[in-house]
């Protein structure tokens, strides 16, 4: 980011482009970090949010591209220089084409820099396997790093706290700067000692609801609650194919008018212009849209509550259990770079949870009562013999 306002403010006329896989990911982190670093009202441009150019005083510009936006936009202009933000997610065929547009002459040479976290892709091949001397005679000048090189940047309990809250695999690759492929399970920091017996759902804790709503596939619902201690309990689930509105009322309210985060995709209109959405939201369920844009963050914050023991399944909830265990990575075709995509199947009850934690995680839950009912013995949230004290001890009759 700062590389191409250097290069912007240096050569004038000088065009640039910005280009990531998805307008999501573009609009959330590499517009807003750039006009973070750069804030308009200081700096020697001016942001046109519409086309989302920046225009510079002396007629450069950059430009902010998606591919699953306007890729023909991209391929039809020409650049001096391109910044291509998470490299190894878009294609190969995507990245040559990019480097076709690479005829600029505003600047001595045209530049092609490309950032990202590691995978197996092409541009393993490119970086990784090739030699220094073949990289230096193409003209590529690589920089591998990892979080430990910036250590004197950072807070002192930083790697201590990824450490502690991420799985082994976003570690080896966040951390440690591997280049090795991602498993193909999703929930890496799943065991089987998340899944444990029904414990008692106390009275204070935030319960809520995940509906995922299928109109040929399965409608999956997940109860869920989270204690004053932080954890997070799926203590009951239901699934039905083609559910109608009167089955998904009947399921909701189950245990009372909770919360129920769901898929905003129910908002699309029928032919009689009403909706899923309207049709739950007249039967006076409490409907909160979840927060699906950003699909990665989802999953990692499910996967940081398994592996910190956070999140729990109750044993009867087979299927939700068994559509984590399952959840699984797509493979590459041909000559595809691997996506972090999953796969598209039997994974209702997978989306539900995420709605669930994604709610659950912003809600902080205060402890009411002065005595509550004791949990089983040994179960991993039964509290230190501190924590009772402090607590003002055990209603021993429960």
């Amino acid at each position: 980011m700062m590389a191409i306002h250097v290069l912007a403010v240096t050569y004038p006329n000088c065009s640039i482009g910005v280009i990531r896989q998805s307008y999501s990911q573009l609009h959330d982190s590499s517009i807003s970090q750039f006009l973070e670093m750069h804030p308009p009202e200081t700096a020697p441009f001016v942001y046109k949010k519409t086309h989302r150019d920046c225009i510079y005083q002396n007629g450069s510009r950059i430009a902010f591209r998606a591919y699953d936006v306007d890729p023909n936009k991209i391929k039809s202009s020409n650049y001096d220089c391109l910044l291509l933000v998470q490299a190894e997610q878009l294609e190969e065929e995507l990245y040559l084409a990019c480097i076709g547009r690479l005829s600029g002459t505003a600047m001595r040479r045209t530049l092609l820099l490309t950032e990202g976290n590691p995978a197996k892709c092409h541009l393993k091949k490119l970086y990784i396997d090739s030699t220094k001397e073949w990289r230096d005679k193409q003209g590529i000048y690589f920089i591998k790093g990892s979080t430990f090189e910036n250590q004197k940047n950072l807070d002192p309990n930083y790697i201590d706290n990824l450490k502690k809250n991420y799985p082994e695999s976003y570690l080896q690759r966040y951390l440690y700067g591997s280049w090795d492929s991602v498993d193909d399970q999703v929930y890496t920091a799943m065991g089987g000692h998340h899944r444990i017996k029904p414990i008692k759902i106390q009275s204070h804790w935030h319960k809520c609801i995940g509906l995922d709503h299928g109109i040929i596939n399965d409608s999956s619902i997940v109860f869920m609650a989270k204690s004053d201690l932080g954890e997070m309990y799926i203590f009951d689930e239901w699934y039905g194919k083609r559910a109608s509105i009167s089955d998904l009322y009947n399921q909701c309210v189950k245990y009372g008018l909770l919360p129920v985060i769901a898929d905003f995709s129910m908002k699309c209109n029928r032919v009689d212009q009403s909706s899923v959405w309207n049709d739950l939201y007249e039967t006076g369920l409490n409907l909160i849209e979840c927060k699906k844009r950003n699909k990665s963050a989802n999953i990692l914050l499910v996967n940081k509550a398994f592996h910190t023991n956070k999140l729990y399944i109750f044993d009867h909830c087979e299927y939700t259990w068994g559509q984590h265990q399952t959840y699984r990575y797509s493979e590459p075709k041909g000559k595809e770079n691997r996506k972090e995509t999953v796969i598209k199947k039997d994974d209702h009850s997978c989306d539900s949870v995420q709605y669930c934690v994604r709610y659950l995680d912003t809600i902080d839950v205060k402890n009411t009562l002065r005595y509550q009912a004791p949990l089983s013995r040994g179960h991993p949230t039964r509290p230190t013999m501190h924590e009772v004290l402090e607590g003002g001890g055990y209603y021993i009759g429960g």
